[in-house]
Parts: C-alpha cells; structure tokens; sequence
C-alpha cells in the first residue's frame, strides 16, 4: 500500500535532521529531537547548555540555524559570507532569548512565552522568513522572580530591560538547581 506523504512534512524532517544533528551527538539519548520538538520539551542539562553564553553553546544554536537554513554546520559560521553572517545574528539572537525565557519560566519567574509552545523548527523558518514574530517579545514575570517587588508597573520596554538585566541571575539559579538535582 502507498503511503501519501505531504512534501512540507519531509521538508520540515530533513530540516529537523540536519539542525538537530550536532545536538544528537552532544546530548544523545530521550527526548528525541526531531520536528516537533519545542523549546519547553527539551532536557533542563540541554537547555542549560543553551543558555550558557559559551563557544560550543553558540555553535550548537549556529548549527541549528545553519542546518535548517541548508546553510552547512555551525562550524562553518566563521566561513560564511558577511552577508550570510549577517542574516543569521537576528535569528541567533532572538532564539537565544527564547532559550532564556524558558529557563526563567522553569524557574517559575515567568510566564511562558508564546514561542516555547511552538516547534523549534517552525519558529527558525519563521524567523527566517520575517512572518511576524512580534510573539517573540519578554513573558511577563511572575511575583516568584527575586526581583519582582522592584518592578512598577513598567512600560513594556521597561520590563524587558529588567527582564534581560537579570537573566544571567537565572541562568546560574538554573545551574545550581540542576547540580542540585542531580546529587
């Protein structure tokens, strides 16, 4: 019996298996890492990683876009053109955040961004494509986060100064949660 399959659903896996590729080898093993995979779906060590402003965190995000763009691995960022380079800092840039937002809500000092229930895949090729990600703005945060008493009822641009100035706060409460779980 043929089976029907839809040309962007092959699509989106071949994107899924060369984005994710590089993923696989450094964090192997569940969850498994394919097209509809969000960012609320993967493990607390692989999202830590992501969230570390390091070399191989930032290859492993190139690699992502690179792989979905067909660009090659992100290795080869450096090799890319001006141009290239210059077209994949938004994208970097705005899925590093995303990457952020979701640590700060599993910290539960945020609500959960839009874009956390969307597929990492889908939101790549929608951040290439310039669909709108207006979505893609700071979650609001929850009267958990440390810092919330300072907070007055800010303008939106405001919050998200705040927001970003404490991220490397969770990041290493993020950190410490996870080695505290793992003894």
């Amino acid at each position: 019996m043929n089976k029907t399959v839809s040309l962007e659903d092959h699509k989106l896996k071949k994107a899924a298996r060369r984005g994710f590729r590089e993923w696989r080898r450094f964090f192997p093993g569940p969850p498994d890492l394919d097209e509809h995979t969000r960012i609320r779906d993967l493990s607390d060590p692989l999202l830590l990683f992501l969230c570390e402003d390091i070399p191989k965190s930032r290859v492993l995000v190139y690699d992502l876009l690179m792989g979905v763009y067909g660009l090659g691995s992100g290795y080869e960022f450096e090799s890319l053109s001006p141009d290239q380079v210059g077209k994949l800092l938004d994208p970097f840039f705005l899925l590093t955040d995303q990457f952020r937002f979701e640590c700060l809500r599993r910290l539960g000092w945020a609500y959960p961004s839009p874009a956390s229930a969307l597929p990492l895949i889908d939101l790549v090729l929608q951040i290439r494509e310039r669909i709108p990600v207006d979505f893609l703005g700071t979650p609001e945060l929850t009267p958990a986060h440390p810092a919330y008493p300072l907070l007055k009822k800010p303008a939106l641009l405001e919050q998200a100064v705040f927001l970003r100035r404490h991220l490397p706060e969770a990041v290493r409460e993020f950190r410490e949660r996870i080695q505290r779980e793992e003894k």
